[in-house]
């Protein structure tokens, strides 16, 4: 009787502990399957932040490219604003020199009157 009774109190404590690892196994496969979840969603992220990526450098390339373009509009419209300047500079001296002229011109008329 003693060895049935050891008998039984060891297949029940193999009972519970195998029990216990069925549970310890489903507590595994909760958080497996929240790890895969997590896994799916970070792919997901993942994916996002590489279409962001390639987003964002078109978007970098084509403000270098009208950087450029904007730079060379502005040179040359810099060079236009210097050569007119000149330009005007020198109207601006011979309109100087003319009023200097009439200006002669004018006191040699009064001078005459005057004599």
């Amino acid at each position: 009787m003693t060895g049935t009774f050891y008998g039984l109190v060891i297949e029940s404590l193999v009972a519970v502990l195998l029990g216990l690892t069925i549970g310890y196994c489903a507590l595994l496969n909760k958080r497996l399957q929240r790890l895969r979840a997590d896994e799916s969603a970070m792919r997901g992220t993942i994916a996002e932040l590489i279409t962001a990526t390639q987003f964002a450098e078109r978007a970098i390339k084509n403000l270098r490219e009208i950087t450029q373009q904007t730079n060379a509009t502005l040179g040359e419209g810099l060079r236009a604003s210097i050569d007119v300047t000149r330009d005007l500079d020198d109207q601006i001296s011979r309109g100087e020199e003319v009023l200097d002229r009439i200006a002669q011109i004018a006191q040699a008329a009064e001078g005459a009157r005057h004599m």
